[in-house]
């Protein structure tokens, strides 16, 4: 299956269809983030077969039933970088607990580069009362086909 747009609930739909669907499904063009590799993984606990997982490319054999399991959940990506912008414009001192700093990405170092100081502590992420700062941001919008494609913040 050629995904046309790597989509996150596309792609989530896809993979939980496939599991018990017999036969091999290939996807192409899968969406890859955090929340489908983790999905992925408890899938695979509860008795899947799933590669792939973490790239665009997903092969998924079919089983004829799955298991129970225990799974918890990763946090809100998005409320996490939220958290951190709110600490640094209003000069707050915050920790932010259990952020599974593993699978944050790129977020903390885009924070690092914008001038936000921030200190990961284990899989907590701590963010000091900044100093008020004058730098200026460029934000570069790049579009395809009428549609936001990827924007570039430049410190």
């Amino acid at each position: 299956m050629l995904l046309d747009e790597a989509s996150v609930t596309g792609t989530a739909n896809i993979i939980m269809a496939a599991v018990l669907a017999k036969g091999i499904t290939t996807v192409y063009n899968a969406a890859c983030e955090p929340y489908l590799q983790q999905l992925c993984a408890m899938l695979n606990r509860m008795g899947a077969k799933i590669t792939g997982i973490g790239s665009n490319l997903l092969y998924i054999e079919g089983v004829s039933k799955l298991n129970g399991t225990d799974h918890t959940i990763l946090p809100d990506m998005i409320e996490i970088g939220s958290f951190i912008g709110l600490a640094a414009m209003t000069q707050s001192e915050i920790t932010i607990r259990n952020c599974r700093v593993d699978m944050l990405g790129m977020i903390p170092e885009t924070f690092r580069k914008l001038g936000i100081k921030l200190e990961i502590r284990g899989d907590d992420i701590f963010i000091p009362s900044q100093e008020h700062t004058k730098s200026k941001i460029l934000l570069t919008l790049n579009t395809h086909c009428g549609r936001f494609t990827m924007a570039r913040i430049h410190a």
